[in-house]
């Protein structure tokens, strides 16, 4: 009796224990500004995953433990709210609306700011944190898949030039890219290689103008699509416009930031090659041997050579006087080349024999399964940038430098090394009162903005400088 009575006591203290763990929270979440049900609210223990949705009452249910003090209360377009827990079981919680959110304000032409629901143009804005997760040598190839009605065409090589067209071609022979704007400035996004007159490079495609722009620099970037949304550019803009808009430095302490970028190229997939005959009929490569096949003694001294042009010494390649040559009987390549050698028209099997070169000396005639691919290389492409911006109420700056350097498949082909400077300084010079700047009195501003662009040097040229 007392072993029975001791387990019913052990049990009802372990059903004691495991209630004062846990608990159970329950309420209902609404609307502050009508006080209806909030329908798929989210409720979480924070600091956990524990977590629910409200019903179609705007009802939850949720179990804590005992060291759990706070519930998070969040759902779209509302303020997140945090509750403390106490001794209550039932929270009931009303959220109030994001204004932030529901009125989203963007940047359109010529810089004026307005509420993206008030536009009757098509316009569309670039997440700037994406460009910078995985940063492309080139930003405007960053844009493929993340602007509607977008078509981005790479570049060639690493540090090539980049194509866009928003809505596709508007001309068959004319420009169809959009107009890029930076900071109210339009610039040059012609493309960097032979077929532009006013491209610099000396031919080599050294990128175009918006290759300039580091990720790192920009603020946001909006996309105006057609004539009638970038009709305040003019024609240049019949294409559409691409609104950047740079960093400027922020109140409070001095922040500086560093980032670094590189990337690797290769040539991934090769054609087979055949490697058992050699090149084909190709003998007149030496016009003045092409009857001549192998390579010969003549010897001066002979009765039936007087009076003769030595050929050794107008033709080394192919005669010598030296009895005791080791290339004397052997085939010259011209013959290794010739169709009617055992009648292949794609030259003579490469098995190791030995001939004569045009260079005069004794090779093996054997295959080289490399030889392509030892012509490329491994491109590699690094970009360093480091920013300082910081300020106070009355004065604000951003700096930042970039550092580029990149090679091409094909050694010294395309080689770049770039350095590219922002700067934005602003200034407040005076201003009356400031009771009266407050209550919308005048208050003089100065601003200055320093873009320095591009200035590097491409292999075998002189130095390319370009300000925008």
């Amino acid at each position: 009796m007392k072993k029975l009575l001791s387990i019913i006591l052990l049990f009802s203290l372990c059903s004691s224990a495991v209630w004062a763990q846990t608990r159970t929270i329950s309420g209902t979440v609404y609307d502050a500004t009508d006080n209806s049900p909030l329908i798929g609210a989210s409720v979480s223990v924070k600091g956990t995953t524990k977590g629910t949705l409200t019903d179609i009452d705007g009802k939850y249910t949720l179990s804590v433990g005992a060291n759990e003090h706070e519930i998070v209360f969040s759902y779209m377009g509302m303020h997140t709210k945090t509750e403390r827990i106490g001794n209550r079981t039932t929270i009931d919680v009303k959220m109030e609306p994001d204004a932030k959110v529901l009125d989203d304000v963007v940047v359109t032409a010529l810089g004026i700011k307005r509420e993206q629901k008030s536009l009757t143009v098509a316009q569309q804005s670039v997440d700037t944190k994406t460009l910078e997760e995985v940063r492309d040598a080139n930003i405007v190839s960053s844009l493929a898949g993340k602007v509607s009605g977008v078509q981005v065409t790479p570049p060639q090589t690493a540090t090539g030039s980049a194509r866009i067209v928003i809505r596709g071609n508007s001309s068959f022979l004319g420009n169809n890219q959009p107009l890029w704007v930076v900071d109210g400035i339009p610039i040059d996004n012609s493309a960097g290689d032979a077929d532009n007159k006013n491209a610099s490079g000396g031919g080599l495609d050294m990128g175009n103008g918006a290759a300039d722009l580091n990720p790192s620099d920009i603020e946001s970037m909006q996309v105006l699509k057609g004539p009638n949304a970038a009709a305040l550019y003019g024609s240049r803009a019949a294409n559409g416009v691409i609104l950047v808009t740079t960093k400027k430095g922020k109140e409070g302490k001095t922040k500086v930031s560093f980032n670094s970028n590189n990337q690797w190229t290769y040539v991934s997939q090769w054609p087979d090659f055949q490697n058992v005959f050699g090149v084909g009929h190709m003998y007149q490569m030496m016009v003045e041997n092409e009857n001549r096949n192998f390579f010969q003694y003549f010897n001066p001294n002979d009765p039936e050579n007087l009076g003769k042009a030595n050929p050794a010494l107008s033709n080394p390649n192919a005669f010598t006087n030296n009895p005791d040559d080791p290339r004397i009987g052997l085939p010259l390549m011209t013959e290794m080349m010739k169709v009617a050698q055992g009648s292949r028209s794609n030259g003579s099997p490469m098995i190791g024999q030995k001939y004569v070169g045009l260079d005069g000396k004794i090779h093996e005639y054997s295959p080289n399964p490399y030889n392509v691919k030892d012509f490329y290389q491994t491109a590699h492409s690094s970009t360093n940038n480091v920013s300082i911006e910081g300020g106070n109420a009355n004065n604000s700056f951003h700096v930042s430098y970039t550092n580029t350097q990149a090679n091409d498949i094909v050694q010294n082909m395309n080689l770049v090394k770039k350095n590219s400077i922002n700067a934005r300084f602003f200034s407040t010079l005076y201003q009356k009162k400031e009771n009266l700047c407050s209550n919308g009195g005048h208050c003089s501003r100065f601003f200055f903005a320093l873009n320095l662009f591009r200035c590097g040097r491409a292999a075998g040229h002189g130095p390319d400088c370009r300000h925008e």
